[in-house]
């Protein structure tokens, strides 16, 4: 339960919020070894195109479950995922008004509402963020 969102305008970027590779260069030399991926009721939003990315060079098949996320992705995933919607923040801006600190619980009126898969343990993830237990079905994201 993660939420992870690149709003901001103020800088140019050109790589994904999210990434997994098992492709790294080591003093100039590539390293693989098998990637092994299970990512699961998060929000990935931000400013790009393609927010969540999985890179596998590797020779032996990548085992990768991405399920019950919102990904801001071009890329086709599993059906239990939700694609490209507004995640419906409560405030996600920087503004005087908010005094600088961005809301990023979700609108009672969230697509992303009770649209995770709940998770009974490892018991750290029965609460939310703020402590909150978790309702089943749980909310995508880190609050509930």
């Amino acid at each position: 339960h993660n939420t992870i969102a690149l709003t901001t305008f103020d800088f140019n970027r050109e790589s994904p919020a999210v990434a997994f590779t098992d492709y790294v260069k080591v003093n100039n030399v590539p390293v693989g070894n098998n990637l092994v991926v299970n990512f699961r009721n998060n929000i990935v939003t931000g400013t790009g195109d393609d927010e969540y990315f999985i890179d596998s060079k590797h020779t032996t098949a990548a085992v990768v479950t991405t399920e019950y996320n919102m990904l801001k992705s071009k890329q086709n995933w599993s059906s239990t995922n939700l694609k490209n919607l507004n995640p419906q923040f409560l405030d996600p801006s920087l503004s005087l008004s908010n005094n600088y600190t961005e809301n990023y619980r979700l609108k009672s009126s969230s697509p992303l509402k009770s649209a995770a898969l709940y998770l009974n343990t490892p018991s750290e993830i029965l609460t939310d963020a703020d402590g909150v237990l978790r309702a089943n079905p749980a909310s995508m994201g880190c609050y509930e």
